[in-house]
């Protein structure tokens, strides 16, 4: 099959899926970014104690936070996460996920299983690996050469 058919016809579960770190609502906006630097991940979903998604909370929320008051660290995360966090079952496709992610321009899509529980992160990377790694030859690789002098001429 070629790249059109895998996106329309593979499940979300074949990406590279990033390790969900997740938080209850309570957490400190401190402790969710401690989190998120120890993982070297850019957001966490906000969990119930059943592990159902509330709400997402990352880089972006803490750089606005970061512009205004810097006491709203220890604020709870759920004071600040977004409530519309946009979810996809394991076994949604892959063509399904992008459409998502472009309609709603987002990098991450947080994974969930049939019981409605996060179980992974991907996106925007996890699809980019996939289509590396299943379709080398869609993929035009070229050697960055970057010329800092001007000692060709540009033009004609």
């Amino acid at each position: 099959m070629g790249l059109r058919e895998n996106l329309l016809t593979e499940p979300v579960m074949k990406l590279a899926m990033r390790v969900l770190i997740t938080v209850r609502p309570s957490t400190t906006v401190r402790q969710a970014c401690e989190a998120m630097r120890q993982a070297k991940l850019g957001a966490v979903i906000v969990v119930d104690d059943a592990g159902h998604p509330l709400g997402m909370f990352n880089e972006k929320l803490l750089i606005r936070l970061m512009a205004g008051d810097a006491g709203q660290l220890d604020d709870p995360v759920s004071k600040h996460m977004t409530h519309n966090v946009v979810c996809m079952r394991e076994t949604g496709t892959i063509a399904q996920l992008i459409a998502t992610m472009q309609g709603r321009k987002l990098r991450w899509i947080c994974v969930v299983d049939a019981g409605g529980k996060a179980t992974a992160l991907t996106g925007l990377r996890g699809v980019m690996e996939y289509v590396v790694e299943h379709h080398p030859r869609s993929v035009k690789v070229q050697p960055m050469r970057a010329n800092l002098s001007m000692d060709q001429r540009e033009g004609a």
